[in-house]
């Protein structure tokens, strides 16, 4: 591979990265398996591979262990640079990191100034012209957190938060028990918004404990509710 066609790949790669970065923290994890190209999987390629583990709910430290293998046997000096890129990506996707850290991320294994890195400078482009939150926007957002962590006592407001805030609170509840008995009787979305959320074999998990559950008394229903509010509060502290 020739230093243009290394960044020619870069390009794509990258774009690829902070296009599905965004959507898992908007949508969840499982929203990607529609984007995974099962071609480049039968030609072990790192990245569309790497999709497939998150997808499937394979533990962090074995997607990089394993990724990391197929680049061990890699001589070419720029396509192993861009596998090494690909298992960035994935990685980053996984941890949940937001597209400004992906896109720093995957920038910081090349030589392009920000300012000459089309990728970079789209995502930038664009945040430009988004705008930043004025002071007013952002009160009002506290207060709304605020508000909602206040009167929550209803367990089924819990399906009205965002995808990213939904993937921090689960990786913040050590016992799936609790989700299990958190969820039992409540509404199909509120249910929905967390599984959407969670890695696939968690969310097979969780449904298994919720149907060995169905003899729970509404006091530990309740009181599982309790501890899953707490946890939010901790996590958004104001």
């Amino acid at each position: 591979m020739t230093y243009d066609e290394f960044i020619a790949e870069y390009y794509k790669v990258s774009a690829k990265a902070v296009k599905l970065s965004d959507k898992a923290r908007k949508e969840g994890i499982l929203a990607l398996e529609d984007e995974i190209d099962s071609d480049k999987i039968d030609l072990r390629d790192v990245f569309e591979l790497g999709l497939r583990f998150i997808v499937d709910g394979t533990d962090r430290e074995v997607v990089k262990d394993i990724l990391s293998n197929f680049i061990m046997h890699e001589e070419d000096k720029y396509t192993r640079l861009i596998m090494d890129i690909k298992v960035a990506a994935v990685l980053s996707i996984l941890d949940g990191e937001n597209i400004y850290i992906t896109a720093c991320r995957l920038n910081s294994y090349t030589n392009i100034a920000f300012k000459d890195d089309p990728v970079f400078k789209k995502f930038m482009d664009e945040s430009d012209e988004r705008g930043t939150l004025s002071d007013f926007e952002i009160d009002t957002l506290i207060k709304d957190i605020k508000l909602f962590i206040s009167k929550n006592n209803d367990f089924e407001e819990l399906g009205t938060l965002c995808n990213s805030f939904m993937q921090d609170l689960i990786k913040n509840i050590d016992d799936n028990n609790i989700f299990a008995k958190a969820l039992i009787g409540t509404k199909k979305e509120t249910i929905k918004a967390v599984l959407r959320n969670m890695r696939k074999v968690d969310a097979g998990k969780l449904i298994e404990k919720i149907k060995k559950m169905d003899t729970i008394s509404s006091k530990d229903v309740k009181e599982a509710q309790k501890q899953i509010v707490k946890i939010m509060k901790n996590i958004m502290v104001i």
